[in-house]
């Protein structure tokens, strides 16, 4: 429904007998909108319904002589009030009413002339004189002026001027110029045209691309309607012969998977063009039902900043149906809950197109909702973009302030169609990918949050997103891009990302490289030290870590309800599970710090374990910090500690310990909710660019957020696309594609453990870093993660 209703925006108003300026479809004009015979209420009726235009009539009732009752009707279609009729029943008087309506509109409705159905008559600031004269010329009707010459006091010179269209003569106009008397008459005559609805002085909606204008040639329409849309145009021949041997070709349009009627034609080029009329039509008629824009490159609407974050939804939404010349209109509901508490229901309609109700406490805020309803479905129908507003907040100097634009600019138009009081995020952080061959950067996972999972709230289904830190979920969206590159290898397309070796698993192609991005020092080792020590700006490719403290580059765990992270135990082994009886029973969760998983990710790599089955190791080659940031320490936290004695053995092949280059934005101008904000907020955001669509959800009980998802297929689900189990489903089903189901045991944990490179370095991790004296690395309970596959 959502499909439709948004592309219903598209919807022309048309008529059997008159078509408004601004109509696609040129119809021809007959100007008697009620013939003889017909009933001249439901004459009017239909005219106004066809124009989108409310009719509405008053009534009044008196006593004449002999108390005979006499009724007034006036009939009102839209702002205009039209003369009354009276009759001695209330039909009669109705039935006048429109009589003298439609009287009117045929007086003043250019009868009998066709009309072209470009109709941006006069916008603001064009010359009155010129758009008059366009009228007149586009409707075949004489356009004349009459001048009168008055002396007024001090024999000051006075211009009269009117103005007459066909045999319609307009108001007059003054002026102590002759060229301003013409102007001002021109705006009086056009402002009369207005208030009939001979012409509307609003764009276009652009949406619909005017797919066919008379006198134009077909193939180019429906060729450049295709290209703009990014569908395949085929056309499909048939020749035949008759008895007299004279050849017909038969030729059929396809646009994607549709195909639309044939047409024939004795030439071939002949048939080609009425194929593509029947096209034209078919898609005038439907208003493109169907047919989603290809919007990575071109949005349809290329004007649009519709709604950008922090701005008023209902301001919003009057500026987008005002610039498309569409009514916009509202429906409240009011409904009285338990206890007598009133709730408003509201529905936006836009044109004919009617979105989703929403409810609130308050009548504004229920008419807030339900515009930003609309907002949310024209930004996934890309029937408009929303820009940036910090797109030169940043002064390029260096690589890390390329990587911190591009996501901040990207994260501004994921949360645009978030509420307002959804927006005060603590910590965004983003993966990019660096194509050097082709010199482009492109976003391709974006999160933000700063909580996890409580502990009474975990599961043993793998249902949840246990650790909703920015930097996390933004990994974590990165291997849901790895997947679709594989997916898109194994089917034969062609990947810019990953390709094929000989020992079976798939590589990085040759000048692609990652490079992650974090607001501020992500928590724990390398962020802890900071705030005493001090930031500092060195971009160091060679890492220059400090051990001065033996606090420093402990592992260290974020604890529920509580702050800050301390450090785990030296314990016996150099891995512990936490037992999930023990959370049960009210002790706290604890889950390892960002900074302890960003080092394990710069020797295992970031694709994981399930990953790690299908291809070599993907490591990071920079990490960008916007606040927050110290080299010294970051250099130890990331990846320093682990080398620090040389004492990490043998490495399965494929394994290093990588160092990224390390560095901070040069000019930190960010909006102020990513560097101090009163309260974090506990929801996450997280996108990606294979999905394509925004997902919020709760970071303190793991679970999606439905109110605001702003796709259909995310709101089929009830888990996060980033929990284990939906993770485990892709897995299952790439392997099954690649014949190697067998790799799939019978639950999650063992599944991973298929990966023995992987388990085996994983193992190398834990014992470095016990034996150096950093503690013991804390899992969550083993019972988490032992779901069924």
């Amino acid at each position: 429904m959502a499909a439709k209703a948004s592309l219903d925006l598209c919807q022309s108003k048309q008529s059997k007998g008159l078509m408004w300026p601004g109509v696609m479809t040129p119809i021809i004009l007959n100007a008697e909108e009620c013939r003889t015979g017909h009933q001249p209420v439901t004459c009017l009726h239909n005219f106004a319904q066809k124009y989108g235009l409310p009719l509405s009539f008053q009534f009044n009732e008196d006593s004449g002589p002999g108390r005979e009752i006499t009724f007034t009707c006036r009939a009102r279609k839209g702002k205009t009030r039209y003369s009354s009729a009276s009759a001695k029943s209330k039909q009669e008087a109705k039935r006048e009413a429109c009589k003298h309506v439609l009287k009117t509109l045929n007086d003043h409705t250019l009868h009998e002339t066709p009309i072209n159905q470009n109709g941006e008559v006069c916008r603001t600031g064009n010359e009155p004189i010129t758009c008059l004269h366009n009228f007149a010329q586009k409707y075949g009707l004489p356009l004349s002026f009459q001048f009168d010459e008055d002396s007024g006091r001090g024999h000051e010179i006075t211009f009269t001027c009117r103005a007459m269209i066909g045999k319609t003569i307009y108001p007059s106009a003054s002026a102590k110029l002759k060229q301003e008397a013409k102007r001002e008459a021109c705006r009086h005559a056009l402002r009369t045209l207005n208030g009939h609805t001979l012409y509307d002085v609003k764009p276009k909606l652009s949406t619909n691309g005017e797919v066919y204008r008379t006198g134009n040639e077909p193939i180019t329409c429906l060729n450049n309607f295709a290209q703009k849309y990014g569908l395949p145009l085929s056309f499909q021949f048939d020749e035949d012969s008759d008895q007299s041997n004279e050849i017909t070709f038969t030729c059929r349009a396809m646009i994607g998977k549709t195909t639309y009627p044939s047409a024939s034609g004795t030439l071939k080029q002949e048939a080609k063009r009425e194929a593509c009329r029947h096209v034209l039509r078919t898609l005038n008629d439907h208003t493109l039902h169907g047919l989603k824009p290809r919007l990575s490159t071109t949005p349809i609407n290329q004007n649009a900043e519709v709604c950008r974050t922090g701005n008023e939804p209902i301001t919003c939404l009057h500026n987008f149906a005002q610039k498309y010349g569409l009514p916009l209109s509202f429906q409240f509901n009011e409904d009285s809950g338990p206890g007598n508490e009133i709730t408003f229901t509201c529905r936006a309609m836009i044109g004919k197109a009617t979105y989703h109700l929403a409810s609130a406490k308050l009548k504004k805020e229920a008419k807030r909702e339900a515009c930003r309803h609309v907002l949310r479905t024209l930004n996934y129908h890309k029937l408009y973009e929303v820009k940036p507003r910090i797109s030169t907040s940043i002064e390029i100097c260096t690589l890390h302030d390329i990587i911190a634009k591009l996501c901040h600019e990207k994260f501004e138009t994921v949360i645009a169609d978030i509420p307002n009081d959804l927006t005060n995020w603590k910590v965004i952080a983003g993966i990019v990918m660096e194509s050097k061959s082709d010199r482009i950067f492109e976003v391709i996972s974006l999160a933000s949050g700063s909580r996890f999972i409580t502990g009474k709230l975990l599961t043993t289904n793998g249902q949840v997103v246990v650790d909703s830190h920015a930097e996390i979920l933004a990994a974590r969206g990165m291997k849901r891009f790895l997947y679709h590159q594989i997916q898109k290898v194994i089917q034969g397309h062609r990947s810019n990302v990953l390709q094929l070796v000989q020992t079976g698993k798939l590589v990085l192609v040759s000048g692609v490289m990652f490079h992650l991005y974090i607001s501020t020092a992500p928590c724990g080792d390398g962020a802890l030290f900071t705030r005493s020590s001090g930031e500092s700006s060195e971009d160091h490719f060679d890492h220059i870590p400090i051990f001065g403290k033996t606090k420093q580059g402990l592992l260290r765990t974020k604890i529920e309800n509580g702050e800050g992270q301390p450090p785990t135990k030296h314990l016996q082994g150099s891995c512990f599970y936490q037992s999930m009886e023990a959370i049960r029973l009210g002790k706290r969760l604890r889950v390892m710090s960002c900074s302890d998983k960003i080092c394990k990710w710069n020797l295992l790599g970031v694709q994981g374990a399930l990953l790690a089955n299908l291809m070599e190791p993907v490591y990071l080659t920079s990490i960008t910090l916007g606040s927050l940031y110290n080299h010294k320490h970051m250099a130890r936290a990331m990846c320093c500690r682990l080398d620090r004695n040389h004492t990490l053995g043998n490495l399965p092949f494929g394994y290093k310990v990588n160092h990224p280059v390390l560095g901070c934005v040069s000019h930190a101008k960010f909006p102020e909710r990513n560097v101090t904000v009163k309260k974090s907020n506990s929801r996450s955001i997280n996108w990606n660019t294979e999905d394509n669509c925004s997902e919020l959800t709760d970071g303190m009980t793991g679970i999606l957020q439905h109110n605001v998802l702003n796709s259909t297929s995310c709101q089929q689900r009830r888990t996060s696309r980033l929990c284990k189990q939906e993770m485990m489903k892709f897995f299952i089903n790439i392997s099954s594609d690649l014949g190697i189901r067998g790799i799939v045991k019978d639950d999650y944990v063992a599944t991973k453990k298929a990966s023995t490179q992987y388990q085996s370095c994983k193992n190398i991790l834990y014992t470095t870093l016990h034996n150096q004296g950093y503690k013991t690395w804390l899992g969550i309970p083993m019972e988490c993660q032992e779901m069924a596959t």
